[in-house]
């Protein structure tokens, strides 16, 4: 068995993505007892019958989480140009 990366790893929620089985899973973790919002796309992988990460994904520092989240509120409403 593979050794996880994350030392602890919280609730999972997840949004549905594109309606191509694809969704994105957002977690809080914490390796070496820094705490991090985890946002990652995971797939359906058929052989394997289920579901699994991929490459895509962003670790966020704890701290800055609000930080960020109020940018993309702010990104979704300013004007395209």
């Amino acid at each position: 068995m593979a050794k996880k990366f994350w030392d602890k790893e919280g609730k999972v929620e997840i949004v549905e993505k594109n309606g191509n089985g694809s969704e994105l899973r957002i977690r809080r973790v914490e390796r070496n007892g820094r705490k991090f919002v985890e946002v990652r796309e995971w797939f359906y992988a058929e052989k394997e019958d289920k579901m699994l990460p991929t490459k895509k994904g962003v670790v966020i520092p704890e701290d800055i989480v609000d930080d960020v989240t109020a940018l993309m509120d702010s990104a979704k409403t300013d004007e395209l140009k």
